[in-house]
């Protein structure tokens, strides 16, 4: 018979594993659990805000405003005028240049010959067609050699040495005749709007080696390039404020980015009230001897404020403003336009170097903003 084995009985024994008893212990602690949450919280503040602050950073754009000046411009159209001195043809006959158009020459430079007939050819070529008349024309001047007051043929004697033209003065050549010639410093001003400019416009004369030439025709002109003048119709309120002032500042259509400072030399008010003024210009400008009706821009008047960028100007409640930041938050303030520029605007109620946000679609008055 089977002996039956006694039951055993299993103790447990206690670990000496110190894993959770930490935990354990300070969970028995409320002052512990609410320290180590305080600790946590402010971290994750800490992490947050420098997180948030990087990405404001990265998401509001600022500028630095500077002081700058507006200028206030006077569309004008006027004439420009030179002091030069006109060629004229001794003689009928065909004209010849030594010089090229542009170019400046010394006084006293043989510039130009007339020749009686085109170089290299006879006057008593037999096939010349004008051989005929010629011959009549000699005949008239024998038949009328007695009288007082015979015309004067001597153009018409073949082998009539070509004449030689010189520069009375030093300046530039111009070979294209447009018919203003005759108003200047040593004459008068031509004041005209724009209507009567239109209805006295001429083509001009180009010349040129060769061409057919007649006695007393203006041949060329040698302008003084040293200085020129502009003279144009001011309305009554900017002219009256210019009229009597020395100096001042145009912007030319043919040169538009180049300041030129101008020198009043006359200023009349005209029986409607308008002014009629001329400047003087003492520099190169461009293409300028080759102008006659000229586009300028008129600076009468200038104003000192902030450049502000066009895109930081915004407007909240219909007040015209600007963000800016101010010990760390976002504040908006209110500014008057003076003026407006290709890419900013000329205001006042801001202060040089102050940081405006230049997206101001993205903040919102109060917003912390950590630099």
């Amino acid at each position: 018979m089977r002996q039956k084995r006694k039951g055993s009985h299993l103790k447990v024994v206690p670990g000496r594993g110190t894993g959770h008893k930490g935990l354990v212990e300070l969970s028995r602690r409320p002052l512990y659990v609410l320290l180590l949450f305080l600790a946590l919280f402010l971290l994750a503040q800490i992490l947050i805000g420098w997180g948030w602050g990087t990405l404001s950073r990265s998401l509001i754009k600022t500028e630095m405003v500077v002081e700058g000046t507006y200028e206030k411009t006077l569309d004008l159209w006027g004439m420009i005028a030179f002091r030069e001195e006109i060629i004229l043809a001794p003689a009928s006959g065909f004209v010849y240049y030594y010089v090229e158009n542009g170019k400046r020459v010394p006084a006293g430079k043989e510039i130009a010959v007339v020749s009686e007939f085109p170089l290299g050819q006879r006057a008593d070529t037999p096939d010349d067609p004008e051989n005929g008349a010629l011959l009549q024309q000699f005949k008239n001047w024998l038949l009328h050699e007695e009288e007082e007051q015979a015309e004067d043929y001597s153009h018409l004697f073949p082998g009539r040495e070509a004449v030689g033209l010189h520069t009375p003065s030093a300046g530039v050549v111009n070979l294209v005749i447009d018919g203003w010639e005759e108003y200047g410093p040593d004459s008068v001003f031509v004041y005209l709007s724009e209507e009567e400019y239109r209805d006295k416009i001429t083509e001009p004369e180009i010349m040129y080696s060769g061409k057919q030439v007649y006695r007393g025709q203006p041949l060329l002109r040698v302008v003084d390039n040293y200085a020129w003048y502009y003279s144009a119709v001011l309305p009554s309120a900017v002219g009256e404020a210019l009229a009597d002032r020395e100096r001042g500042t145009l912007y030319f259509a043919f040169e538009p980015d180049e300041p030129v400072d101008i020198q009043r030399v006359e200023a009349e008010r005209r029986a409607d009230g308008d002014y009629e003024i001329t400047w003087q210009v003492d520099c190169k400008v461009g293409d300028y001897l080759v102008q006659r009706w000229a586009a300028a821009e008129l600076v009468y008047d200038t104003e000192q404020g902030i450049l502000l960028p066009r895109d930081a100007y915004w407007k909240q409640d219909g007040v015209d403003g600007v963000f800016v930041i101010e010990h760390g938050r976002v504040q908006f303030l209110e500014v008057e336009l003076l003026g407006v520029q290709e890419d900013h605007f000329l205001v006042t109620g801001l202060s040089p170097y102050q940081q405006v946000v230049l997206n101001p679609g993205r903040v919102r008055e109060g917003q912390r903003f950590r630099p």
